[in-house]
C-alpha cells in the first residue's frame, strides 16, 4: 500500500507540473514513464514539426493505452499528411470505436468531409451530432462548407435531441443564411431555458421579413396567441411587462422621455428634452396583405405645455402619423395594408412641429388593438 500512495503522489505531483508548465512535458515522462497522457502530449507537441517523432511518440501512449483516443487521431492526422488514406481511415475509425467523446467523431466525419465519400461521412457526421453537451458549432461549420443547401442540414444529420437542435438553432443565428431555422426552433422545447434562444430566433426571422415562419416560432412560446387569418395580429395590448423582443412590443431608449408601467397602462413622460425626431415604442404585427384594418386606443394626454407631434405611425415608410390628441380619448383609424405586406410596424413616435417648441407632457395608453375588418 506504500508504493501505491507513493505513486499516487507523483502522478498528482506530476500532473500539477504539466499544469504549470506544459513545456515541461518532458520533466513529467521522466517522472512517470508509465503514463499515457504524458507521452500523448509529447506527441501533440511534436505532431507539426517533427511528424514522425510525434508518430513513436503517440505508439508509445497507445502501448501503455490502448484506447487512448487522441493519439490515435494524431497518427491518423500524420498518415494521412503522408498521403496513406487507407492508414489514416484506420487510425480516425479506433479513435471513434474507442471514445464516445465529440472529439473523436468529429475528427472521424472531418477526415470523410476532406477525403468526400458521402457514403461514409453522413453516418459519422449523426454520431458526432448526437453527443450531448458537445459544442457541436466545429461539425455545423464542416458540414456548412460541405452541404450547399442549408435547409436540408438538420434533417440529414437526424439532430432530435434538445441539445442538438438548440446548438445548431444558436449556429444558424449566427450565419448570414439562416435557411432551416424555423423548422429547427418548431422542433426545441419551449422551456424557460430555451425562452432566450427563441426569442432571438423569432427576431432573426422578423429581420428575414419570414412572417409566417415567425408566427410559428412565437406560438410555440404563447401557443394560439397569433393567427393573421383570425385577426389575431397584435400581442400584448395592455402594455403589460413582456418580452421586450419578437411580436412583444420594443421600447427605444430616447434622451428626455420616461416610460414607466403603470397598473393599467403605459405612462410616457414627455420632458421637453426629447430630440426633435424619435420613435419610443414598437411592435411589428402580422397582417393579411390588402385587407382593411382597424386600429383603435385608449389614451390620455396631459400636462402643462402640451404642443402638437405625439403620433402613432404606420409601417417603417413615410405613411401619414396619426395624432394623438389632448385628454382622454377613445379613437381609432382605419387603413388597407399593402399587395404584399405581411408584417405591420406599429409605432409610437414624436416629431416637433416646424415653428414649436418641444412638448412636455404625460401619455398614459391603457390599451391599443388591432382588428381585421
Amino acid at each position: 500500500m506504500a508504493g501505491a500512495a507513493y505513486r499516487e503522489c507523483v502522478a498528482a505531483y506530476a500532473v500539477t507540473l504539466a499544469e504549470q508548465s506544459p513545456a515541461r512535458w518532458e520533466e513529467l515522462a521522466a517522472i512517470t514513464p508509465g503514463n499515457a497522457d504524458v507521452w500523448r502530449q509529447l506527441g501533440q507537441a511534436a505532431l507539426e514539426t517533427n511528424p514522425q517523432a510525434a508518430a513513436g511518440l503517440f505508439r508509445r501512449a497507445l502501448s501503455l493505452n490502448p484506447a487512448d483516443a487522441q493519439a490515435y487521431i494524431g497518427l491518423g492526422l500524420i498518415a494521412e499528411a503522408d498521403g496513406n488514406s487507407a492508414e489514416a481511415e484506420r487510425n480516425f475509425l479506433a479513435a471513434a470505436a474507442g471514445s464516445r467523446r465529440f472529439r473523436p467523431q468529429f475528427a472521424l466525419a472531418y477526415f470523410y468531409a476532406r477525403q468526400a465519400p458521402v457514403k461514409t461521412f453522413w453516418p459519422a457526421a449523426i454520431r458526432a451530432a448526437s453527443v450531448e453537451a458537445a459544442d457541436l458549432r466545429p461539425l455545423f461549420s464542416v458540414v456548412h462548407s460541405t452541404i450547399p443547401r442549408a435547409g436540408v442540414i438538420a434533417q440529414n444529420l437526424r439532430l432530435r435531441t434538445q441539445h442538438s437542435l438548440a446548438s445548431y438553432a444558436q449556429f444558424l443565428l449566427e450565419q448570414p443564411d439562416a435557411s432551416g431555422l424555423a423548422g429547427v426552433a418548431a422542433q426545441i422545447d419551449p422551456a424557460p431555458a430555451r425562452k432566450p434562444l427563441l426569442l432571438a430566433v423569432t427576431d432573426r426571422l422578423l429581420r428575414d421579413s419570414a412572417a409566417s415562419d415567425a408566427v410559428r416560432v412565437w406560438n410555440r412560446l404563447y401557443p394560439g396567441a397569433l393567427d393573421p387569418a383570425k385577426g389575431l395580429s397584435l400581442t400584448n395590448p395592455g402594455f403589460h411587462p413582456g418580452d421586450n423582443a419578437g411580436f412583444d412590443w420594443r421600447p427605444s431608449p430616447v434622451y428626455g422621455v420616461f416610460l414607466r408601467q403603470a397598473p393599467d397602462s403605459l405612462r410616457v413622460e414627455l420632458s421637453g428634452r426629447q430630440p426633435e425626431n424619435a420613435m419610443f415604442i414598437e411592435q411589428i404585427a402580422p397582417v393579411l396583405p390588402r385587407r382593411r384594418y382597424c386600429l383603435r386606443w385608449k389614451a390620455t394626454l396631459s400636462g402643462s405645455a402640451l404642443r402638437a407631434g405625439l403620433h402613432w405611425r404606420l409601417r417603417s415608410d413615410l405613411s401619414a402619423p396619426i395624432p394623438i390628441r389632448e385628454g382622454t380619448q377613445e379613437e381609432s383609424v382605419v387603413f388597407t395594408t399593402g399587395p404584399r405586406e405581411e408584417l405591420l410596424r406599429l409605432s409610437l413616435c414624436y416629431t416637433r412641429p416646424s415653428g414649436a417648441t418641444r412638448m412636455e407632457g404625460v401619455l398614459d395608453i391603457q390599451s391599443v388593438e388591432l382588428t381585421l375588418q
